[in-house]
Formats: C-alpha cells, sequence, structure tokens
C-alpha cells in the first residue's frame, strides 16, 4: 500500500494489518525492557511493521538481528538512569511513542 494513490488504498478497514489501523505511518517507538519476555514480542512485532525501534535492556542483550535488522539495543539502568539519555536519542528521529515492559524477573 502506497500513501497517496487511491487505486491502491484498501476499501475495507479489515484489509489493513492492526499497525495499519493505529499507526499507518512508520512510527518511532523505544521499549524499555524490550529483551524481556513481553518486550520482546512487542519489538518483534514493531520492527516487523516497519517502525524504526529500539529498546533498553539492563543485562540481558539480545544477539545483534535476533529482534529485527534495524532494532536497536541500549543497555540503560531505570533506577541510576545511567544510559537513559543514550536510550531517548539513538533513533534518526524523534521518539513517538515510549513503552514501559520493564519487569523484574528474579524475585530475591
Amino acid at each position: 500500500m502506497t500513501a497517496g494513490t487511491p487505486s491502491q488504498q484498501p476499501t475495507k478497514l479489515s484489509e489493513l494489518s492492526p499497525c495499519e489501523v493505529c499507526a499507518p505511518r512508520m512510527v518511532a517507538v523505544l521499549v524499555c525492557g524490550g529483551s524481556g519476555y513481553l518486550g520482546q514480542f512487542l519489538v518483534q512485532h514493531l520492527a516487523a511493521s516497519g517502525h524504526a525501534v529500539a529498546y533498553t535492556y539492563a543485562t540481558r542483550e539480545l544477539p545483534p538481528g535476533a529482534l529485527g535488522a534495524d532494532v536497536i539495543s541500549v543497555q540503560a539502568d531505570m533506577v541510576t538512569g545511567e544510559g537513559l539519555d543514550a536510550a531517548l536519542s539513538c533513533l534518526s528521529q524523534p521518539l513517538d511513542v515510549v513503552v514501559n515492559a520493564i519487569a523484574i524477573s528474579q524475585v530475591k
């Protein structure tokens, strides 16, 4: 589907993917906690839908390309804030959305 070409525009809402319905343009998204269980699925889906995606991780960076070829990973400590500036500015465009998928996976 190409924007601006009416002959190629779908005529039914059911012909659109969920991401086209809610965000018909490329969106810059930062997923905090993107290497966790929930975050991984979210990052993969957003990247596969053509969005610019970055994710933060605390201790477990995933192998390059595991969540998408152009996905950027940034180590950040959300308690101290270390790495947060880098995470907020790592994409080539301003962020549109920040998603909090941070969780404590090991209870002490």
